[in-house]
């Protein structure tokens, strides 16, 4: 049986290139993206002629990772179409910058409403019915190594860790599994599209003495020659 899996945040980066992948290798995919007839209407075109182009099994479907109704609407959508849902790969993501303090709380709020993934809950009725399913989510190495002004980025990483950790251990027994992924450096656009801290001007200080202070610590760990150079 053909699995079907969903990917969110398909425009670009890591879910562009996931959608194509495994749409290539015959599973039914769903490209999971907000405004597709918005912002994201030239990606969702792209997707649409790559899709008639090369035959296939790669469909579109509006989803809003903040929003409850949108992912309900979603789920249900996918599985009104294929009777099943096997993956869902959780990519869809923002990343805000700048120093902890200087952050307001609905920029908190928001940080976490997009990067700790709400659609795991709705899908997980079907998975239960089928007896499995796979959680994937897209981490990052901010999940597990500190980094200054990329604190809150960081925060919601380290929550994935934590809750996929535990869904692994809570879904076993149901034959749903949960993993995640830990991607370094990469050239998507998440950077190009972060958020900074509604910075505090006397912060600007405090960022400039962190930045130096975390880079001599970084030089302190770099291998030496054996000459000392």
């Amino acid at each position: 049986m053909t699995q079907t899996i969903l990917v969110t945040g398909s425009t670009s980066g890591f879910g562009r290139l996931t959608v194509e992948t495994l749409a290539r290798q015959g599973y039914i995919v769903f490209a999971g993206m907000r405004a597709a007839a918005g912002k994201n209407a030239p990606a969702a075109e792209e997707l649409r002629a790559l899709a008639q182009r090369e035959q296939l099994a790669l469909h579109l479907v509006e989803i809003d990772v903040t929003d409850d109704a949108s992912v309900e609407q979603a789920i249900k959508a996918i599985i009104g179409a294929t009777d099943r849902l096997d993956v869902v790969v959780n990519n869809a993501g923002v990343s805000y910058s700048g120093p902890l303090e200087a952050f307001t709380l609905e920029q908190v709020q928001q940080q976490f409403a997009t990067n700790v993934s709400r659609v795991n809950r709705a899908v997980l009725p079907q998975m239960r019915k089928q007896g499995s399913g796979l959680l994937l989510q897209i981490g990052s190495i901010a999940g597990r190594l500190a980094f200054p002004f990329l604190g809150l980025y960081g925060a919601t990483k380290f929550a994935l860790e934590g809750l996929t950790e535990s869904y692994r251990y809570e879904l076993a027994p149901l034959g749903i599994d949960a993993a995640m992924i830990e991607p370094g450096t990469y050239p998507t656009t998440i950077s190009a599209n972060r958020q900074t801290a509604s910075v505090l001007p006397s912060t600007r200080p405090l960022s400039r003495r962190s930045g130096q202070h975390f880079m001599q610590r970084i030089d302190l760990l770099r291998p030496r020659s054996p000459g000392g150079g």
